[in-house]
This record gives structure tokens, C-alpha cells and sequence, in this order.
């Protein structure tokens, strides 16, 4: 494993092109999704100690998971990130280059992932994650944000009273100094965190992307609704900059031969995957928009007009 991590880190201070980032692929050193994802998560959340530390230069708290037997890419995980969701760092720019890599000893996702920004294939791929994550009810929108917080602190609320009597007195670092408690400290950092630091974060995350060059000016078609359980003929809108291609099949629109161009409404009579982006000639980047849908069945008659229909039926039947 570390013979391939070597060879990965190489590769990655050499420089990526759309072809060494090909190479690294088919030597199953990379998994670009994984790489994309935790730096999203960590732009996110504003994590300023792992993997990289609030210091700036010096590598924390992260793993590099690699499966010998089927190589499918290192798998990057960060853990103790207690210094995330930081009120002092709400408006930090963690996208910013970095030099700590360099080093074999200090080579870590977010490097990586910096790097991987100047092959032309990974930009796509990170941008469709972007477009999957920031829009169409996506995790990192701010409802979905603000709710998975929510159910997630909710969960915890009771447990917190022990784990604040576990510390004992161990007090505040703001005035008036006094032991932490669930009702005084974290009640109200919680309700902060979800009702101002989330929603913010979800928004100039996003400005930091675009400021870097890493997500066009543009949103992804939006879907409408954004998929999970509909009525039966529920129409699906949708709406962009650009003109819109789509499918049903779980095919890519961006390059499947059953994309139709939308004009109007869809209407939705079966369970699907549907997939849509604005169509060749109109962006040189595959937006991608998405969702899965969950059709109900078509309601069946009620029995009073399949009597009436029977009768109608039998009645024109006795006149001839």
C-alpha cells in the first residue's frame, strides 16, 4: 500500500493531465469521487484540522484506506475534526492553495485535490458533484443541511446533559466563564450552527468555487419536484439557463442517443431515474441535474363507473 500511495504522490507533484490522470486511474491508485467528495465536505464544514491543520502546514487526522487484492483507489477519510462548524472561521476560504503535499510524509487529499483541478476530466467530474450536492434538494443545499443537523443534534439532546456532567466543570472561554452546560452553551451554538452558520456556508462555498474557476457561472437544470414518492401523472418541470436535454432510462443525457430535448412538462406514470443537462453546442461542460422518482400506481376506476360503464355496454349491445 504504501508503494502505491508513493506512486499516487508522485504522479500528483508531477502535475495531472487529462492522460497521467487516465494513467492513474487504470492503475487503480484514484477514486476521483471520493477525492471530490471530501473536499466538498471539508469546504463545507470550514475543517481547519484535518487534513490539513489550522496552522497551515502541517498534515492531521485523516486516513488512506487501499484494497490490495482489487485496487480501486485510495479512499481518504477524515475523522476528530472537532475544529469544524467554527464560529471564528465563518467566512474562511479553505480552497486556497496549499504547498503541504509536497512531501510524501505530508501528502494528503486536499492536496490532491488541488492538483487534480488542472486535469480536464476531473473538473468535470467535480462539478457534477458539485451540481449533485448544492442543487435539487441535494445534501449540501441549505434545507437539507439545516434538517440532517437537526434530526442529527435533536438525536443527541438528552445525552448531551451526561456528557457535559462527564466534564465535569470545565468552563467556557468567554465571559462569564462559567461550566458548560447543555442549555446555556449548547442549545444555542446548535441553533447558531443550523440557522446561520449552514446556510451561509452552503452559499459562499459556492461563490468560492466559481471565484476559483471551479464551478461555472451558471446553475445545473433544477427539477421540479426534485424526486422520492409522487402521484401518479405528476408533472415534472424544469428550468435553466441553457436548453435542456433529458432521459429516462438512467442513461448520461450529455451523451445518450434517447436524450430528448425538453419543451414541456413531463408527466410521470412509472417509477425512474431521470437525468437531464444543457444539451451540446449550448455549454462545453455536462451540468448535470437528477433524482429518482417513486411513481404510485395508477388509481383503479372506482366500482360505481365500472358498473355504469358495464351497463352502457350492455345497453348498446340489446339495441343492436
Amino acid at each position: 500500500s504504501l508503494d502505491a500511495y508513493r506512486l499516487l504522490w508522485k504522479a500528483t507533484t508531477n502535475g495531472f493531465s487529462d492522460a497521467t490522470y487516465q494513467k492513474v486511474m487504470n492503475e487503480g491508485l484514484l477514486d476521483p469521487t471520493n477525492v471530490a467528495d471530501v473536499a466538498i465536505v471539508d469546504n463545507l464544514v470550514c475543517n481547519m484540522d484535518s487534513p490539513i491543520t489550522v496552522t497551515g502546514n502541517q498534515v492531521n487526522n485523516f486516513y488512506a484506506l487501499y484494497n490490495r487484492e482489487e485496487p480501486k483507489g485510495f479512499k481518504f477519510i477524515h475523522h476528530d475534526c472537532e475544529c469544524s462548524l467554527l464560529r471564528e472561521y465563518y467566512n474562511t476560504d479553505v480552497t486556497t492553495n496549499t504547498s503541504v503535499g509536497t512531501k510524501l510524509v505530508y501528502f494528503n487529499s486536499r492536496y490532491l485535490h488541488q492538483k487534480l483541478m488542472a486535469a480536464p476530466e476531473y473538473k468535470k467530474l467535480f462539478i457534477s458533484r458539485v451540481c449533485k450536492h448544492y442543487f435539487n434538494d441535494g445534501p449540501a443545499t441549505a434545507a437539507r443541511m439545516q434538517s440532517l443537523f437537526a434530526a442529527r443534534s435533536d438525536s443527541i439532546s438528552n445525552a448531551i446533559v451526561c456528557e457535559s456532567a462527564r466534564w465535569g466543570d470545565i468552563r467556557s472561554p468567554y465571559e462569564p466563564y462559567l461550566p458548560l452546560n447543555r442549555d446555556r452553551d449548547w442549545t444555542p451554538n446548535v441553533t447558531y450552527l443550523r440557522n446561520k452558520f449552514l446556510p451561509h456556508r452552503a452559499e459562499l462555498t459556492l461563490k468560492q468555487y466559481r471565484a476559483r474557476g471551479w464551478f461555472p457561472e451558471i446553475d445545473p437544470p433544477i427539477l421540479s419536484p426534485c424526486g422520492g414518492h409522487v402521484d401518479y401523472g405528476t408533472e415534472l418541470s424544469l428550468s435553466g439557463a441553457k436548453k435542456i436535454v433529458y432521459t429516462t432510462d438512467g442513461s448520461d443525457p450529455w451523451v445518450s442517443k434517447t436524450a430528448k430535448v425538453y419543451a414541456a412538462p413531463v408527466s410521470l406514470t412509472n417509477s425512474l431515474t431521470f437525468r437531464c443537462c444543457y444539451a451540446r453546442g449550448e455549454i462545453d461542460l455536462p451540468m448535470r441535474g437528477e433524482a429518482d422518482f417513486t411513481v404510485e400506481e395508477a388509481p383503479e376506476p372506482a366500482i360505481g363507473i365500472l358498473i355504469l360503464l358495464f351497463l352502457l355496454g350492455k345497453r348498446r349491445i340489446l339495441n343492436v
